[in-house]
């Protein structure tokens, strides 16, 4: 809020994490947004994810787009987020082909024994060394990335 007092902006972007909208009962995310009010800018907010717009990740972040009054938008509709797509886009689509395996497989513990259809949903196919911890996942390449820690 320091900043915004500081810049004279038309339009103000904030992404952070997708429970950002729901934490605390929604507690913070209305902090904010009336904070940004009392500062003269009209607030629009929405959960994205990443592989609904053609990227090989799936990575919801909560999008706040917050345009000072006065600026001609729609008095309704306001701004217009874009629409997500069908997600289509998969890891294997951005591998180097020639790109030798790091893990041995029988560092991996199976969850599944099933290939993924081509798809942009995390398929979660096992676990390095047997532990179950976020950067010990291993996803399908036919799938969509876990978003990074």
């Amino acid at each position: 809020m320091r900043v915004l007092g500081e810049v004279d902006a038309k339009v103000i972007i904030i992404e952070c994490a997708r429970q950002f909208l729901t934490m605390d009962g929604g507690k913070y995310p209305d902090e904010l947004i009336d904070q940004m009010m009392q500062a003269g800018y009209g607030v629009q907010h929405r959960a994205l994810n990443a592989a609904g717009f053609g990227v090989a990740q799936s990575r919801e972040r909560s999008i706040l787009v917050c345009t000072r009054v006065g600026l001609d938008l729609d008095p309704i509709v306001g701004y217009l987020f874009p629409e997500e797509q069908e997600s289509t886009a998969c890891v294997a689509d951005i591998m180097d082909a020639d790109l030798p395996a790091t893990i041995p497989e029988a560092d991996i513990t199976p969850h599944t024994t099933k290939r993924a259809p081509r798809k942009g949903q995390r398929v979660k196919v096992g676990h390095i060394d047997g532990l179950n911890c976020q950067g010990y996942r291993v996803y399908c390449p036919n799938s969509a990335g876990r978003a990074s820690p």
